[in-house]
């Protein structure tokens, strides 16, 4: 079953479909990987740069289906580069002689293997290297052999893969049974170090499989959290089990790489056009909610990379766009929107529009505390309810009826949005909300043991629920916002600029303690 399966992903992917699996092979196989392509320009035809086992630079260049004459003749000056121009990396010397591997999912035609060892005998004798052929039945036994025996062996495990996989890609990703997947395949029994390094190896490859159908529409949002909920599956294991770098280091930096450059294309996509809806039907909340979530992860995007690349300047464009939509085209479907929402804050207080972060803020403070009060509120859903859940309850469709009565006097997420403003010493904002504000109690869950932060389920934890003061001790206010102990938050968490992508994909980790994590300007005494 599962060769069927690899199988019939491989040879309907394209190179980008397969290039991070292949890179996660190359890690079994000890190489390092340097550089991975985002297919632009002056890439030199390597798509991939990596020291093998022994030491020696590798380039590889790849490409989808078979490969004939034809096509083997529009590609020559690629191969060309590939093989005379010298690998330009940092780390490496560019007068040492480099391996450089060609591949492909397809097949390769007897024609253009005449030609390869023709031209190989020609580049040996000018003292350059010779090109390596991996074609696609090779890469089909590779990507087996990494699996081993770690796919879901439970037939109830087995049918949600099944499910995921031949899902049309166009929802967003279903994260219960998504998660539920990787932990059949993670979390099975205890392992050795060694073992919990393949699974990650393998957990990696059927992540890129059961979102291929969301890959080959270009539905990036569901890409976006497949990968991010992945990264945060791998911190769980890390913290579990107290896995040196080396069981994980590379994966996960594919992974995080993987994710920003679908960020990317999300970017490019969302500026390239002018009319964003989506076919006819599209619209009213569903409109909505897409130009909410494009604005918080674009938002997000760009305060991950000021916190990782050095004189960053934020990209003007997104900060724009959050002014030109947040008021009348954006919607606070519920507390797994605040996430989404405070990253547009956070984007706009980063670019010095204090005005707008903190409006953005108190409209959340407003929408909490009016419509889950017991005096005459609606009900907001927690975060526990994802906007298809929302929507499909809205649109009264089968099956999708919630008590929204059920949500009135409590909040997930008040605590950290009351925090942002204390730290920025919004007394006055506070005061005139405050009567509302403490007639809702504020509750939190923290997962135990702690490692759990990371999972989407976790049953056993701290459910801590309580009020605020009327009146309330600013001084006691001030004194719990900004303190920086308390709680027991993963090591892997603390500082790491995958929060920001994290509290996004995982809204239920959203709290007084983790939104510290992100809000960072208070500490830095801006």
């Amino acid at each position: 079953m599962i060769e069927r399966i690899v199988e019939n992903w491989l040879t309907n992917t394209n190179e980008k479909g397969y290039q991070l699996p292949f890179c996660q092979y190359l890690i079994s196989k000890k190489y390092t990987i340097l550089h991975v392509s985002s297919h632009g320009q002056m890439e030199q035809g390597k798509d991939i740069i990596a020291i093998d086992e022994n030491g020696i630079p590798c380039a590889f260049q790849l490409k989808s289906g078979d490969i004939n004459g034809n096509y083997w003749r529009k590609i020559k000056g690629e191969i060309d580069d590939l093989i005379e121009i010298p690998i330009n990396f940092p780390k490496i010397n560019k007068k040492t002689k480099h391996r450089s591997i060609f591949v492909t999912n397809g097949r390769i035609t007897d024609k253009v293997r005449r030609d390869t060892d023709d031209r190989n005998f020609r580049y040996k004798q000018l003292g350059l290297p010779e090109l390596e052929i991996i074609t696609g039945s090779e890469l089909l036994k590779k990507f087996i052999d990494i699996h081993g025996s770690f796919l879901p062996t439970e037939l109830s495990d087995f049918r949600i893969f099944l499910e995921l996989l031949l899902s049309d890609g166009h929802e967003l990703l279903d994260k219960k049974p998504f998660t539920h997947f990787l932990e059949s395949v993670l979390f099975t029994e205890k392992a050795t170090k060694p073992k919990i390094k393949r699974k990650i190896a393998s957990s990696i490859l059927l992540t890129q499989y059961v979102l291929q159908p969301h890959e080959s529409i270009e539905n990036h949002i569901p890409i976006i959290e497949g990968w991010t909920i992945l990264c945060s599956y791998i911190l769980s294991l890390v913290e579990k089990y107290g896995l040196a770098e080396s069981y994980w280091r590379q994966s996960y930096d594919l992974i995080i790489q993987k994710i920003n450059a679908q960020i990317e294309l999300l970017n490019d996509e969302f500026f390239s056009r002018d009319d964003l809806t989506e076919g006819h039907w599209d619209g009213g909340f569903i409109y909505k909610s897409r130009i909410t979530m494009i604005l918080g992860w674009l938002s997000a995007f760009e305060l991950y990379k000021k916190q990782t690349v050095s004189n960053y300047e934020i990209d003007q464009r997104v900060y724009d766009s959050i002014k030109q939509y947040y008021k009348g085209k954006t919607w606070f479907w519920g507390e797994s929107a605040t996430p989404l929402f405070v990253m547009m804050s956070l984007l706009a207080f980063e670019c010095g529009d204090t005005s707008l972060s903190n409006m953005i803020i108190c409209d959340l403070i407003i929408e909490i505390t009016s419509e889950n009060n017991f005096r005459g509120g609606r009900g907001i859903p927690d975060p526990y309810f994802s906007p298809n859940e929302i929507i499909s309850h809205l649109y009264q469709l089968p099956k999708a009826e919630m008590d929204m009565s059920s949500f009135l006097g409590a909040s997930y997420h008040l605590e950290a949005l009351v925090d942002i403003l204390v730290r920025r010493n919004k007394r006055t904002l506070l005061e005139e909300m405050w009567r509302n504000v403490s007639y809702i109690q504020k509750c939190e869950f923290n997962p135990q043991p702690s490692w759990k932060m990371f999972t989407w389920e976790c049953k056993v934890g701290e459910q801590v629920e309580r009020f605020y003061k009327n009146p309330q001790s600013w001084k006691e206010l001030m004194d719990a916002a900004t303190k920086k102990n308390g709680s027991d938050l993963p090591n892997t968490l603390l500082n790491n600029p995958f929060s920001y992508y994290f509290l996004i994909c995982f809204p239920h980790r959203l709290n007084g303690y983790t939104v510290k994590i992100i809000d960072r300007d208070w500490e830095e005494g801006k």
